[in-house]
């Protein structure tokens, strides 16, 4: 229990509720939406990497 108090104290932006076996709908969508970042961001870098490389 104690390990799980710290990582809901650790992540102040994202809460995510915990039940065994289940997600909740609001931790899907914050899931979601860290993927999509997260997606974005490595597509930004690809293309900066395409820019940058020599012909």
């Amino acid at each position: 229990m104690c390990e799980a108090e710290e990582r809901s104290q650790a992540s102040d932006d994202v809460e995510f509720d915990v039940v065994p076996g289940r997600l909740s709908d609001r931790s899907l969508e914050a899931i979601a939406q860290l993927l999509l970042e997260l997606d974005a961001r490595r597509s930004d870098s690809k293309d900066d990497r395409k820019e940058t490389s020599p012909p």
